[in-house]
């Protein structure tokens, strides 16, 4: 069973469930696939057969929301982006993911402002002050914070990619379970049928997780639990059963189960759209410490680029 038969299965349960609740009220299948019952004359069985699939006409809708969840592999090209956005932006640093604390490879172009700083050590005025100041002294500081920002970014794409996979293998186990349930349900001692709701324990996130580099920068990270360390609690996949001995028992488990995995699912699409939310405040509460300074010499135009504000005088 796979979560791309969902709705097939679904059905199944749903005629499973007729079916089963017909036999326990003795009826049975003739030759010709017809219900019969010895007792009751033709009318009365056809009453009967239309009150019950009435009862449980409905039981393959309760997965019809779970049907369009999105596809955890349509998130691979945005992580894939985004990889490519923290390599270019990493200094190096063992452990600088601050999600992960995973080691991403220097870019080594960035030691180019090493070189440009040493170029204008020797350059005076207004405008080399303003220059090392704002531009070579930060730019670590500040490629530092772009790095973590992007990680963080990155960090709530494999949350959701995570939590869509655990939600679709959770809601595939919920109606393998049951269809399992139903099948057995008349036997002298049916086993019992436990699914393991993994959405709650796929994703985490914490409030004030991060401190960037030269800045005291706190941002609030979510992540996918598989890829983290030791470090971070994860929560229990939460235990769902199904021992009913009535269709109508097991039924009622199987809503109870999607009602748990949407209540999961809520909690932990919170936790990531906070997370991002808090980081975007504080992005945009600590702006000069991640987007550097307009140059004053941008600003500059022929009669004042030479001038004592600017690129000082020509000698």
């Amino acid at each position: 069973m796979t979560y791309e038969q969902l709705a097939q299965h679904a059905a199944e349960i749903e005629r499973s469930a007729i079916e089963e609740s017909l036999k326990q009220r003795g009826f049975m299948k003739d030759r010709s696939g017809n219900w019969r019952d010895p007792n009751l004359d033709d009318e009365t069985v056809r009453a009967a057969l239309a009150v019950t699939v009435s009862r449980y006409q409905g039981v393959a809708g309760m997965f019809t929301p779970f049907l369009g969840m999105p596809d955890p592999a349509k998130f691979k090209p945005m992580i894939g982006y985004l990889k490519t956005a923290m390599r270019a932006l990493s200094s190096g640093q063992p452990g600088n993911d601050p999600v992960y604390k995973a080691d991403v490879p220097a870019n080594d172009d960035l030691q180019g402002m090493t070189t440009v700083g040493r170029a204008v050590q020797d350059w005076r005025g207004v405008a080399a002050v303003a220059f090392r100041q704002n531009f070579v002294e930060p730019f670590p500081a500040i490629t530092t914070n772009q790095f973590a920002v992007v990680a963080t970014l990155k960090g709530a794409i494999d949350a959701e990619q995570a939590l869509w996979g655990a939600a679709r293998d959770s809601v595939d186990q919920i109606a393998h379970k049951a269809q399992a349930a139903l099948d057995v349900m008349n036997d002298c001692n049916p086993k019992d049928q436990t699914a393991l709701l993994t959405v709650a324990s796929s994703v985490f996130a914490v409030a004030a997780g991060v401190t960037t580099g030269g800045a005291a920068i706190a941002l609030t990270v979510a992540g996918a639990a598989a890829q983290v360390g030791s470090g971070i609690p994860r929560e229990e996949p939460k235990k769902v059963e199904f021992s009913g001995k009535t269709p109508d028992a097991i039924i009622g488990q199987v809503q109870a189960a999607l009602n748990i995995l949407v209540a999961d699912i809520d909690t932990k699409e919170l936790a990531i759209a906070g997370a991002v939310s808090a980081s975007a405040s504080c992005i945009a509460g600590n702006r000069d410490r991640f987007i550097s300074a307009r140059p004053s010499l941008a600003d500059a135009d022929a009669r004042t680029v030479t001038g004592p504000r600017g690129l000082g005088e020509s000698i």
